[in-house]
């Protein structure tokens, strides 16, 4: 709560030194649940950063700096998705770093910190830059992904199992749906611009 507070009356410095001295009078092993919790701090710090490729590289050495007073904290794929929030509004390179970042993080903590969010936070970013084909494969594999949880709510209705999980589980993967419709929407219009200007080119 005071970590939270400090972040809404913008005192960011406070807010790190505080979270950083709770963290290091963490001893010993760290349950799952309080794992969770030390993890939901660092998130907070980084949705309150600003955009930009210089705020980027500095979410990236804030959760460096937290992982080391922890090492044990295992980064999840909302820790990814917030790192890359600050890449929606660079200006360069910015589709480069977010495949980086999220080749590193799948190579040290596995394919699990991957899910629709960052597909579809890279699939954006990749559009804003211009990089059409990195948008489509990214895209597509979120489209992959939303097969499968129709496919496990499928089974759960049949099962007679688990309603109320279900129903949410429904409710989440048609507002996924929503934002990949959308998603593909603004590739096919950046197609439909860049090839625009293709023929302008040549008729000039």
């Amino acid at each position: 709560a005071a970590t939270r507070s400090l972040l809404r009356s913008s005192e960011i410095q406070a807010a790190r030194h505080l979270t950083a001295l709770w963290f290091s009078r963490v001893r010993g092993s760290v349950s799952k649940p309080r794992a969770r919790r030390l993890l939901r701090m660092i998130h907070l710090h980084l949705a309150a950063t600003d955009t930009g490729t210089n705020a980027f590289f500095k979410g990236r050495s804030l959760v460096a700096s937290f992982l080391k007073i922890i090492p044990c904290l295992r980064p999840d794929s909302s820790t990814l998705f917030l790192l890359l929030r600050p890449l929606t509004r660079a200006r360069r390179r910015s589709t480069q770093h977010a495949l980086q970042l999220t080749l590193a993080f799948q190579k040290k903590w596995g394919a699990r910190v991957i899910d629709s969010r960052v597909r579809r936070r890279i699939a954006s970013i990749a559009t804003r830059e211009g990089c059409l084909s990195v948008a489509q494969e990214w895209a597509a594999g979120d489209d992959r992904v939303v097969a499968w949880r129709k496919q496990n709510m499928a089974e759960e209705d049949v099962l007679g199992t688990c309603r109320r999980r279900t129903s949410l589980r429904r409710r989440k993967a048609i507002s996924g749906r929503l934002r990949l419709q959308s998603l593909r929407r603004r590739i096919h219009q950046a197609y439909s611009l860049r090839a625009q200007r293709y023929r302008c080119i040549i008729e000039k």
